[in-house]
């Protein structure tokens, strides 16, 4: 939801890392100026049912910084570079409930947060995995928020959120050497990652069917153990074996079992 910036940044404590707060960036008339300030404070894979969706999230807390004070259309270039770099965005429906809105909302001006949950999205339907659900809500602390976004694999969906608030801060400040990221790399990278995480052809025609049917699955270990439903109505399937298989069905060979 878009808000009015606030007049002055939080005072707060020290960081996770011990340091002072980040003081408000300004150039030599003392006129505040966007950084590259957005951080990840922390990251929950939330795996079922959940107080934000029904299906699994990754929760990411972030913090602004002095980005607080600039939304997205106070700063130069940003909306148009990241368009041109990510054209999918335009299919983000956003809370306008059409096509383009998110990149409306861009355009109109929203948080850094809420614009890194949208890339979180996209950079996992572009490594090939199919996810649409998100929303970012205010943690409570002036610049802080939670980003919740569905992912399909845990670690895919966790990589798309750190891509995704690199490159928010490479826009923000695409000269400064610190925070440089190179589009074509990352998203190499991810396809890769997600292709070495994808299950099998036989495993991954059953977890389409049960999506088809609205039945939950849960992926159990690095390989291919996935658990559909919940509780005492959950079944578990490794291949094309299930938690019914008997053992003796599963270690005969093909040639001695009776037809």
């Amino acid at each position: 939801m878009a808000k009015t910036p606030p007049v002055a940044r939080r005072k707060s404590a020290l960081d996770s890392n011990g340091a002072k707060p980040r003081r408000r960036a300004s150039d030599t008339s003392g006129v505040p100026r966007p950084e590259p300030t957005l951080r990840i404070v922390e990251t929950r894979i939330l795996r079922g049912p959940n107080y934000w969706a029904r299906e699994p999230v990754v929760r990411m807390l972030v913090d602004l910084g002095v980005l607080e004070q600039f939304p997205s259309n106070t700063i130069p270039n940003f909306t148009d570079t990241l368009v041109a770099l990510i054209p999918t965005l335009e299919d983000h429906a956003c809370s306008l409930g059409r096509r383009g809105g998110f990149v409306t909302r861009l355009r109109d001006g929203t948080w850094m947060g809420h614009v890194a949950e949208h890339i979180a999205l996209e950079f996992q339907n572009l490594a090939g995995t199919d996810v649409r659900h998100g929303k970012t809500r205010s943690a409570g602390p002036t610049g802080f928020y939670n980003c919740i976004y569905e992912y399909r694999e845990e670690q895919v969906g966790i990589r798309a959120g750190i891509m995704a608030v690199g490159l928010v801060n490479y826009l923000v400040a695409p000269t400064d050497p610190a925070h440089l990221f190179d589009f074509a790399v990352e998203l190499e990278e991810l396809i890769s990652l997600a292709e070495r995480r994808a299950f099998g052809p036989s495993t991954q025609a059953l977890i389409d069917e049960a999506v088809s049917r609205d039945i939950p699955f849960i992926r159990l270990d690095r390989h291919s153990l996935v658990q559909f439903g919940h509780g005492v109505h959950q079944q578990r399937i490794r291949a094309t074996m299930t938690s019914r298989t008997s053992a003796i069905a599963a270690t005969l060979p093909p040639m001695t079992r009776q037809r």
